[in-house]
């Protein structure tokens, strides 16, 4: 059974490929951080009880009614909260799962992906699969092995295919600000976004993906009008997918369902989130071969401006705060 892997880091569009890649026949659930890369670089044994844990923590979760995916923050907000699994058609394979001794990483993997598709309840799962997705989101980590891991996946699965997510880096960094300026609770952290920092780490990901064999997706790849070219371009890797027509499917954001045309879409542009003057001061800043103190201070101070709008509106009470 082929393994596919989603390399992004931050908002990149991962969830968007998957929701695709799924209508080709493989599995695609909304879940992350089983620790699998641990597993693969021997940081974990398969005794180890940590996949186990994590399965059980995610059913918890997926079984309480919460908000969650969509195509932006702001998407994702508008929703109502939904149970995505039900735990008790799962109850007797989830204790066995936990019991049992494992002879290798992947058969655990795969075993803790059938019980969690088992339990699914808000859309239709594949009853056959011809594989699973796989979204990662630590591979920036492995910068300086990403070559490494690439064979520990081999070696462990065999049959797997990585496709690593691509985004400008302004792009990104106004996305990944509406994490924080749309924050439930505003935090000390919400009010704070190093330049410098979020910079090591797209450098970070773009080092270690580039030394990973596999397919390479722009963001701006995944949005209408080039999505059929998108489709076309799977459908040479991956065959003719199980739903020819997909502008008639239904699209799994992460636990969110939704049409064809509200997945592709666009709804997440550049500007939408930091003010004028913090993306042209970050255009800028891109340009320089290293983002020192005073560049960290002047964008940190622009950025406030944009918190500052978000506390206004809040307090005011305004819902179209950023439409």
């Amino acid at each position: 059974m082929k393994l596919i892997v989603i390399n992004s880091a931050g908002p990149m569009g991962s969830t968007v490929l998957g929701a695709l890649i799924e209508q080709f026949g493989y599995q695609n659930l909304p879940t992350r951080k089983r620790g699998l890369h641990d597993y693969l670089t021997g940081k974990r044994s398969v005794a180890d009880n940590h996949l186990r844990e994590r399965t059980r923590k995610l059913v918890e979760s997926l079984a309480t009614p919460r908000v969650g995916g969509g195509t932006s923050v702001i998407d994702r907000d508008k929703k109502q909260p939904i149970r995505r699994l039900d735990p008790t058609k799962i109850e007797d394979d989830l204790l066995a799962f936990e019991r049992k001794q494992f002879m290798s990483v992947a058969d655990m993997y795969a075993e803790s992906n059938q019980l969690l598709a088992k339990g699914i309840t808000y859309k239709p799962v594949w009853p056959n699969p011809l594989g699973w997705i796989e979204y990662t989101t630590d591979i920036e980590a492995f910068d300086d092995s990403a070559s490494d891991l690439y064979e520990f996946y081999r070696v462990e699965f065999g049959d797997v295919l990585f496709f690593h997510m691509h985004r400008d880096f302004v792009g990104w960094l106004d996305s990944l600000s509406s994490q924080l300026l749309l924050s439930k609770k505003l935090t000390l952290d919400s009010a704070l976004l190093r330049l410098s920092s979020a910079r090591r780490r797209y450098d970070s990901y773009e080092l270690s993906v580039s030394a990973i064999p596999g397919i390479h997706v722009s963001f701006e790849s995944l949005f209408l009008p080039n999505t059929p070219h998108l489709v076309e371009k799977l459908r040479s890797i991956l065959g003719s997918p199980e739903c020819v027509n997909v502008e008639s499917a239904n699209y799994d954001l992460y636990g969110s369902v939704t049409d064809y045309h509200s997945a592709f879409n666009r709804d997440d542009v550049t500007g939408k989130y930091l003010n004028g003057a913090a993306i042209r001061f970050a255009r800028q800043a891109e340009r320089k071969s290293r983002i020192g103190f005073l560049d960290d201070l002047i964008f940190q101070t622009l950025y406030l401006f944009s918190l500052a709008k978000v506390l206004i509106m809040r307090f005011s009470r305004n819902a179209n705060i950023f439409q």
